[in-house]
């Protein structure tokens, strides 16, 4: 979706569908229906500043279109929607060097409910379970057109209370050019994100801990998809 792209900025070998700058949201919605309508099985969700580390100590970023292309199916039948580690939140060296087999030749899906907007693939829901979830396009934004933080987290949240599988798959890492910055939420961590939690918990009437961060358990009470799942890849 190239949002005032210019003719220069085109690439001869994309098919692109020309839009005038929207929130993000309402642009992924676009091409969610789309994607819907079709008949293909998962698809790659991208900010155009988001892609993956291409490095030995990635685990199987460099590799990974290539290797998630030739993926049994049946193996990912929990597997609704995903998105790659972020090592700005999450080290991952350590983890890598523990189990060097585990995380060169298999998927490892752990549960989260960390969804990444930025980048993350998801199974044809209307394919694969009659469904359709889109991004909630007037929770998460200001009547003046100002963003709210957080429409990606909860988005993530609506697959999970559909008892949809939802994961980080751990040994892919992202890389964002401009994750210091956003063109919606200047106040990235500020006080937008004060107002995306609450408006989170309000939703979803999440409990807090006693620090006060907010407990997503009830989410997925009722989700039975398993919360680790291992799939072979090599």
């Amino acid at each position: 979706l190239a949002q005032d792209y210019k003719p220069e900025e085109l690439q001869p070998d994309v098919e692109y569908r020309q839009h005038e700058k929207m929130l993000p949201g309402f642009a992924r919605d676009i091409l969610l229906k789309e994607f819907y309508a079709s008949d293909d099985d998962y698809a790659v969700f991208a900010d155009d500043d988001a892609v993956l580390h291409e490095g030995r100590q990635h685990a199987l970023s460099k590799d990974f279109i290539a290797l998630f292309k030739c993926a049994n199916l049946a193996d990912l039948k929990n597997i609704d929607s995903f998105f790659p580690l972020n090592p700005a939140r999450v080290p991952f060296n350590k983890t890598y060097a523990s189990d060097v087999d585990l995380y060169q030749n298999n998927f490892v899906f752990n549960r989260s409910t960390a969804f990444k907007g930025s980048f993350f693939i998801i199974k044809n829901l209307r394919k694969h379970h009659a469904k359709e979830i889109y991004f909630d396009q007037q929770y998460f934004h200001h009547p003046d057109g100002r963003m709210i933080g957080g429409e990606d987290n909860d988005f993530g949240l609506q697959l999970l209370k559909n008892n949809l599988g939802v994961y980080c798959l751990t040994n892919i890492v992202l890389r964002e050019f401009g994750h210091t910055v956003s063109t919606w939420a200047p106040d990235h961590g500020g006080a937008t994100n004060v107002e995306f939690k609450q408006r989170i918990q309000s939703k979803y009437l999440l409990p807090t801990n006693r620090a006060g961060h907010l407990q997503y358990r009830q989410v997925y009470a009722n989700n039975t998809n398993p919360s680790k799942i291992n799939v072979r890849c090599k």
